[in-house]
């Protein structure tokens, strides 16, 4: 008796059904949704429901992050939505610049003293 190879099914009894994992570490997560690690944990910072712990693991349950990825605006809304925040990020902005000129004279001012300090201690 000669055994013959059976036939592959048919293209109209192949299903499509595509598994997605329920769950996974963030470099899943960054595969899967095409964003970084640190916006992946300002996303869980925002929304804790949306990672697990074990250990010292962190889990991205997809679900949750499906939902918040079809909760973002539009790409209509989206140009609506910067325009509001331009002036808390010009806020932000000037915050900064300010910090960064109080850095530098508190480091000139150090300077300053530090080379007095060691003008006296100069010896003739």
């Amino acid at each position: 008796m000669v055994r013959k190879r059976a036939r592959p099914p048919a293209p109209a009894e192949v299903e499509t059904f595509i598994e997605l994992p329920f769950c996974g570490d963030v470099f899943a997560a960054e595969r899967r949704y095409g964003i970084s690690r640190r916006t992946l944990f300002r996303l869980a910072k925002d929304h804790p429901e949306a990672v697990r712990r074990i250990g010292a693991r962190t889990l991205w349950l997809f679900a949750v992050i499906d939902e918040l990825v079809m909760r973002l605006p539009t790409t209509q809304e989206a140009s609506d939505h910067r325009r509001c925040n331009l002036p808390e990020a010009k806020v932000l902005s000037d915050m900064r610049k300010r910090a960064a000129a109080a850095r530098a004279a508190r480091k000139a001012k150090n300077a300053a003293a530090d080379a007095a300090v060691a003008e006296l201690f100069v010896q003739p």
